[in-house]
């Protein structure tokens, strides 16, 4: 593993950090909104037992760079140093797990930033060197591997069905869900909230809002995907709603409170 002195650091120190998860439990139901802009990324959401973590990356000259928007973008972190070189010793140390005496996977969510067919080639590149940890959910390869790799940004189906590698997953929209797309493809159905909901948290949820919602969960669940929603509010009222009705991933910026949260309603 080549790490910069800082990172190296960082990844120790907070790999002995991570050991155990916080409050005893995994957050299965959450999603780590933009991981890379806490501290430390990755080990944060990991110490409190996140499962779906999320990074943008861009093509910086030839190599995976870790950012929001496409400004001093040289600077940036690589997505190997940040995120997959940690990720292998973690999973070494776990006897082949991400998280310690439990096979619950890790969904490492990456956005593709511009130009998608030449950014996933540099990004199948990038993960040879830790096949053996990624998941391949369909094909004739398939097996079981600690981290399932997500991708989002508006990534074509057609560019990675036909994928010989077959270790990407998509992140699909609606569309997705009403065409009946194979969820071994598409496992994550992920929809704006402010295009389906007025509800603010204050006063009960509209029977039309709860209504839509309850069906298209029980169509994701026949069917075999998750639901999640961005750019929903934090608030504790909408996330225990969601819970109860059956949401599947909760867009979660704070770790520590949604812990909590997550804690009192156990």
């Amino acid at each position: 593993m080549n790490l910069s002195g800082n990172w190296q650091k960082i990844v120790l120190a907070s790999f002995i950090l991570c050991v155990s998860v916080a409050h005893g439990q995994l957050l299965t139901q959450a999603h780590a909104h933009n991981d890379y802009l806490k501290k430390p990324p990755l080990f944060a959401a990991l110490e409190h037992g996140i499962t779906s973590i999320e990074v943008d990356v861009f093509d910086v000259k030839g190599e995976v760079r870790i950012a929001h928007i496409p400004l001093f973008l040289k600077n940036k972190p690589l997505l190997k140093d940040q995120y997959l070189a940690p990720l292998a010793q973690r999973i070494s140390q776990n006897g082949g797990t991400v998280f310690k005496n439990d096979s619950t996977q890790l969904i490492l969510m990456i956005e593709l930033k511009r130009n998608h067919s030449d950014l996933l080639q540099l990004l199948k590149t990038e993960l040879e060197t830790y096949h053996e940890l990624i998941d391949i959910p369909r094909g004739n390869n398939k097996r079981w591997g600690p981290i399932k790799i997500l991708l989002t940004g508006g990534v074509s189906t057609k560019l990675i069905s036909s994928d010989e590698l077959a270790i990407f997953t998509i992140d699909g929209g609606l569309s997705s869900l009403k065409n009946k797309i194979d969820p071994n493809l598409v496992p994550r159905i992920s929809m704006n909230y402010t295009s389906h909901f007025k509800w603010k948290g204050r006063g009960k949820m509209p029977e039309a809002e709860k209504k839509w919602l309850i069906e298209t969960i029980n169509q994701a669940n026949a069917l075999g995907y998750e639901i999640r929603f961005w750019n929903m509010p934090n608030k504790e009222v909408i996330w225990e709603e969601f819970l109860r009705l059956g949401v599947h991933r909760i867009n979660v910026d704070e770790y520590e409170r949604f812990a909590r949260f997550k804690s009192k309603m156990n």
